[in-house]
């Protein structure tokens, strides 16, 4: 027997437990997404962790209820990065909402259908990566000092805009070196080659707005942060995120 952490992808409420453990008797990767009890429902989750059983057991012992088994693994392979989850996390707790929106920014519709095949979903890394270098669109030269931060990035450079008007002249004034264009409007087939590309790490600049946070970065060096102070940063939805802080927060990780 196994014990799972596993945080709830399904709404629950903001006061009710959003990580919860459950027992399983198949070996479930952290990752997986996985259907579970709860209360008289059956919700979403994914798996954080899968704990030793001989760690818990004076836990168990001791407990005042019973450990309920998952129901069923929707997908038993990874489908979200420790970098991703992380960050999911660290937004839940900084502007204090329920984990299950995050996570769904993180894992969004138009990937369940087709997830990322293990080939491509971005390992953990162990050892740390280059440093994200977040720059500030202040300069008055202003494409010329992108570009000298994308030719000094080693690998992938997302930069991130406020809303479509900016990314679209910002794609193209740059349309020399190809970037790619993400945005909450595209397609959802579009959406799914660019979540792709990001996690392979073939989509190396990424004009993007707030949606690509919480993207499968397989290695990340430069985050542009463009006209900071824009009221359109702030998300009218849970969770109610400021982007640039988000981003901030990704180059530390």
């Amino acid at each position: 027997m196994h014990i799972v952490r596993v945080a709830l992808t399904t709404s629950v409420g903001s006061a009710a437990p959003q990580v919860v453990d459950y027992f399983s008797t198949e070996a479930i990767e952290a990752g997986a997404r996985v259907r579970v009890p709860y209360g008289k429902r059956t919700v979403e989750g994914l798996v954080l962790e899968r704990l030793p059983l001989a760690s818990q057991k004076l836990a168990l012992k001791r407990a005042s209820f019973e450990l309920k088994k998952i129901s069923s693994i929707i997908e038993a392979r990874p489908c979200i990065t420790p970098h991703q989850l992380e960050l999911a996390s660290w937004i839940a707790r900084h502007w204090h909402c329920p984990l299950a929106p995050v996570l769904a920014l993180a894992i969004p519709v138009f990937t369940r259908s087709t997830p990322l095949p293990a080939s491509e979903l971005p390992p953990h890394q162990a050892t740390p990566q280059s440093p994200v270098h977040i720059e500030v669109g202040s300069k008055a030269d202003h494409i010329a000092y992108i570009r000298a931060c994308i030719e000094k990035a080693e690998h992938q450079t997302l930069i991130l805009v406020p809303d479509l008007s900016m990314a679209s002249w910002l794609h193209q004034e740059l349309a020399d070196i190809d970037p790619l264009l993400m945005h909450s409007t595209a397609g959802a087939k579009t959406l799914r080659t660019l979540w792709h590309a990001i996690a392979r790490g073939s989509a190396r600049v990424v004009i993007a707005t707030r949606m690509a946070l919480l993207a499968p970065w397989s290695h990340l060096s430069c985050v542009i942060v463009e006209d900071p102070d824009n009221d359109a940063y702030a998300s009218d939805r849970t969770p109610r995120l400021w982007a640039p802080d988000a981003a901030r927060h990704l180059g530390r990780i």
